[in-house]
Order: structure tokens, then sequence, then C-alpha cells
């Protein structure tokens, strides 16, 4: 029978396999941002998405 997964241990491992900012040891959270550009012509507007590494210390530049 198989060991039941407490959150806790959800969490550990999480915390355990996740990357840490240097700048204020705290672990970093990646997420999507999309940003949405005019397109050239002038007819509608395109999508840019890029995948970011957030942690405290760059949480009020991101999302100001």
């Amino acid at each position: 029978m198989a060991k039941k997964q407490t959150f806790a241990d959800k969490l550990k491992k999480k915390q355990a396999t996740g990357k840490t900012c240097p700048v204020c040891n705290e672990p970093i959270e990646y997420v999507l941002m999309v940003k949405s550009v005019e397109r050239e012509d002038g007819n509608g507007y395109k999508f840019n998405q890029e995948h970011i590494g957030i942690c405290k210390c760059n949480e009020k530049e991101v999302f100001a």
C-alpha cells in the first residue's frame, strides 16, 4: 500500500527542489508574463509570453 502524502510533505519537496534568490534567500517562483504589443501594421495586437522568476526582492518591480 502506498504511503499517504500530506500537504506538508509536498511543501518540503517544493522548497527543496526550488532555486533560491542569492540576494534575499527566498525561493524563486516562475510565472508566465504576457504583454500585449500593437502590431506593426496597426491592425490589432499580438501577445508576447515570457517565463520570469519572481522573489521578494523583485516582486514590486514586476507587478507595478
